[in-house]
Parts: C-alpha cells; structure tokens; sequence
C-alpha cells in the first residue's frame, strides 16, 4: 500500500470516527445546546468552515487546507473573546470594589 493511500485511508478513518462521536453526543444532548445558547452564531460559522474544509481536503487540495486550518483557529480565537465579552458585560465596577463581599 502507498503512503498516499494509506493516508487517504486514515483520513476517512478518523473522520468517520469523529462523526460517529459527534452523533453520539448529538443523541445523548451534549451539542445541540452549544449551538443553542450561542448568540453571536458564531458556532455555525465554524461548523459550516470546517465543514467546507474537510470538503476541500477529500478533493486533495491540500495547499488550501492549511489556510482552512488557519481560519478554524482564528474563528475560534475570536469566539473566545466575544464569550468573554458577553460574560463580563454585566459586571460594573461597585460589584468588583474592594469592600464588596461575596
């Protein structure tokens, strides 16, 4: 077996492997609220840009799949800061003064 075919085999092993998982949590309602409770959407996007990632990686295209893997990153990057935006948006500067008690 060639080093090509025995990636190309691994790939769809892993990714087999990992819808298998996605649909376990799925059925077991561990995803469905991450999608939910996500406000900015931003979720979706990620999913979508993976999605369309993983598409262009099983066509063989991989120069293009390093810059997919690049934007994944950086989407979830910025996910993060607006989760930490949307988390301390309510919280003034009385309720973090130095004399206030929990």
């Amino acid at each position: 077996m060639t080093d090509r075919r025995r990636f190309v085999r691994n790939f769809a092993v892993l990714n087999v492997f990992v819808v298998f998982a996605i649909a376990v949590l799925w059925r077991e309602g561990v995803v469905w609220p991450l999608f939910r409770n996500d406000s900015s959407h931003l979720s979706v996007v990620i999913v979508a840009w993976t999605a369309w990632g993983l598409t262009v990686a099983w066509r063989g295209d991989w120069a293009r799949v390093e810059e997919f893997m690049d934007d994944v990153v950086s989407l979830g990057l910025l996910g993060t800061v607006i989760g930490f935006a949307q988390a301390l948006v309510n919280i003034t500067p009385e309720a973090v003064s130095a004399g206030a008690t929990a």
